[in-house]
């Protein structure tokens, strides 16, 4: 049996993490709220820290209307979170912690309540090294190439989220738009899957969004790399379905 080992590896921004976990908490506790959430995310990617809270005002009085109060609750928690931002790499870091917590806190529950049963241990962790039986799994790129958003190819050697359970193990990229999907984010899993085939590791890869599932499989094909049931995609629609057992 394969030995499966995560190493922290990404640096970590404590202020944003707690603060993006304040909403993600929130949002597992009301799944209703995931397409509200969505939108939050998206119209606030291309405002700058200092505006995102007046622009938030604005947004919430057309959308929400007087009678939503759980939507409002989470503009709040939204507000709160931007307000520890103090440049805008921060403001755009905290939005994309936001669905990795969420991922994290909905995989929790379902190995917790899955390992508790059965008396074994598990481990998830974020932004991190993946070593199967001693060795870090690397994507090393032949072909560097960079188009801003539209694409990029890079050495690259984490992954947004690991879970295992020494039986079973789970794997995938996070993004808040479908549009950072990349050439090497894609090379990497598939350097990570094929890894795990040889070991025979019972697994699963996820490409994961706050957007439609449809939006991030557009992505792949437009950079010429979706192939079929290659990737399980978890979009807005099916976000929590990360905690089935």
């Amino acid at each position: 049996m394969a030995t499966i080992e995560f190493a922290k590896s990404d640096i970590v921004y404590q202020k944003l993490e707690d603060a993006a976990e304040k909403v993600a908490e929130y949002v597992c506790r009301n799944p209703g709220l995931m397409l509200v959430l969505s939108d939050i995310l998206r119209v606030t990617a291309p405002w700058s820290y200092q505006e995102t809270d007046a622009k938030l005002d604005v947004w919430e009085a057309r959308q929400l209307g007087p009678q939503k109060s759980k939507a409002k609750k989470l503009v709040t928690i939204m507000r709160e979170a931007f307000l520890v931002c103090t440049t805008d790499y921060e403001k755009n870091k905290v939005r994309g912690l936001i669905p990795e917590r969420m991922a994290c806190t909905l995989l929790h529950e379902k190995y917790f309540k899955k390992c508790y049963e059965n008396k074994i241990n598990y481990a998830i962790k974020t932004g991190c090294i993946v070593r199967i039986d001693g060795k870090d799994i690397v994507y090393e790129c032949i072909n560097p190439f960079d188009y801003g958003e539209l694409d990029c190819n890079a050495d690259k050697q984490t992954v947004d989220i690991a879970a295992w359970d020494s039986k079973f193990g789970e794997f995938g990229e996070i993004k808040v738009s479908p549009r950072h999907f990349h050439t090497k984010d894609i090379m990497y899993l598939r350097k990570l899957a094929s890894e795990l085939n040889v070991k025979e590791v019972k697994h699963e890869v996820y490409l994961i969004s706050t957007q439609a599932k449809s939006m991030i499989q557009a992505k792949l094909q437009s950079i010429n790399l979706w192939q079929n049931e290659e990737f399980r995609l978890i979009g807005s629609e099916n976000f929590f379905n990360l905690r089935a057992v």
